[in-house]
């Protein structure tokens, strides 16, 4: 329970005290170029058994990722600069043809810590991610709808639903932000807090890199 906190400055204090899957995608032709500036290349999904194998040999590749993108392991990141809602987030990565990061394991986690702790320029400037239980309390789905496997990437005591000061997040914390201002290059140091989707983060958009 958490008597004192005032939206960011308690979140902040919050998460300091607690410190001591994806969408299947199917990639453009390699002559098929895209005019965008800022979204990689077109992007389709699907969760048919069909499509995932299909997919899974569509020749995706690392290092080809638009303006604005980074590439990293065959995936395209997009960091944003602007702050948006958890739902808003979404759809500007779907607008973007992507989703909302899905991190899929330990060598994940790292890179988007990694990346992601020299663009905070404060330790509340965190990045939203695409994991949530709206749908049953408790129930973390990535936004592919498949269900969190890894839980070691929760700070300590997270996720735990807090309904902010005076009830001022009446349906608790249903969606997911990470960042570590300090991050240690190399770590596998927990960086997930839950908190109420209709804050405002940053966000992390991902989609394949494709030739």
């Amino acid at each position: 329970m958490h008597p004192h906190r005032t939206d960011d400055q308690d979140e902040e204090q919050h998460t300091a005290a607690h410190r001591t899957g994806y969408f299947m995608k199917e990639c453009q032709t390699p002559d098929v170029k895209s005019n965008s500036t800022d979204s990689p290349q077109s992007t389709k999904y699907s969760t048919t058994e069909e499509n995932i194998h299909t997919n899974l040999t569509a020749g995706c590749r690392s290092g080809k990722c638009n303006n604005g993108w980074e590439a990293h392991g065959g995936q395209c990141y997009f960091f944003s600069n602007k702050n948006l809602s958890w739902t808003l987030s979404e759809e500007e990565c779907v607008h973007k043809k992507s989703h909302l990061a899905i991190i899929n394991d330990e060598k994940e986690q790292k890179l988007l810590m990694g990346i992601s702790a020299p663009k905070m320029q404060f330790p509340e400037d965190k990045f939203w991610i695409g994991l949530n239980d709206r749908q049953t309390e408790g129930e973390w789905l990535w936004v592919d709808n498949t269900p969190l496997t890894n839980k070691g990437f929760w700070l300590e005591n997270e996720p735990d639903n807090w309904k902010g000061v005076n009830n001022q997040y009446p349906d608790g914390e249903d969606c997911v932000r990470m960042g570590v201002k300090n991050f240690i290059a190399n770590s596998a140091a927990a960086g997930w807090v839950d908190t109420a989707c209709e804050r405002k983060y940053k966000f992390i958009c991902e989609t394949e890199a494709c030739l």
